[in-house]
């Protein structure tokens, strides 16, 4: 993976042939560098943001020791993991958390592959809700569809935010969801009580 620096000292995360197109380090989304307009535009040509007056591209960074990269992806992997818990899902319902969670389990370089009957295998829940929950997930701009499939039970490619905070202003904004899972209940942001607990909590490395 290489590392496409911007003239505002942000950089895009590189995987594929096209050096244009990449996850932006500050919105965590698949952007596509637009030079001559000095901005950065989603898969629709909507612009993310703007980046400055430059006209041109840095040269890629060299690629660090594997050993150290490999430690350096993991460790956002882990923070985004954990921001999602602490600031994102109890503004999701329990379908669109799962769906969310499934999609950010097969992230590679800020994309994922998954078609929605395999997400609905996975998370135990309908194909029916597991196809609203996209379309939320979406909506929010917690995932983008790049290449959407038009035919049942084939896999669609979807870009997946590893800065799913960025969207908590949006969410905050949102009718309040109604937990549909039995006992649960949606606490606010300020209540720091534990509920009763529904089922046996298992704790990673525990």
């Amino acid at each position: 993976m290489k590392k496409i620096q911007l003239p505002d000292g942000t950089h895009l995360d590189v995987s594929g042939d096209d050096n244009a197109v990449g996850v932006d380090s500050q919105s965590g989304r698949t952007a596509h560098w637009d030079a001559a307009e000095s901005v950065l535009r989603d898969s629709t040509g909507n612009i993310i943001r703007k980046v400055g007056n430059a006209r041109h591209t840095a040269k890629p960074q060299a690629n660090p020791a594997p050993s150290k990269q490999v430690a350096s992806d993991a460790s956002r992997r882990f923070a985004t993991l954990n921001t999602f818990v602490d600031q994102v899902m109890r503004h999701l319902s329990p379908v669109e958390s799962a769906v969310w969670l499934a999609l950010f389990r097969d992230t590679r370089h800020g994309q994922a592959s998954a078609s929605n009957r395999d997400l609905a295998r996975r998370t135990g829940c309908s194909v029916r809700a597991v196809t609203n929950a996209m379309q939320e997930l979406r909506r929010f701009h917690l995932i983008e569809g790049l290449a959407l499939s038009k035919s049942k039970g084939q896999a669609s490619l979807y870009a997946v935010n590893v800065r799913p905070e960025s969207c908590v202003p949006e969410l905050l904004l949102r009718p309040n969801q109604r937990p549909s899972r039995s006992g649960a209940r949606r606490a606010s942001d300020n209540d720091t009580t534990t509920a009763e607990p529904v089922h046996a909590v298992h704790r990673i490395g525990g």
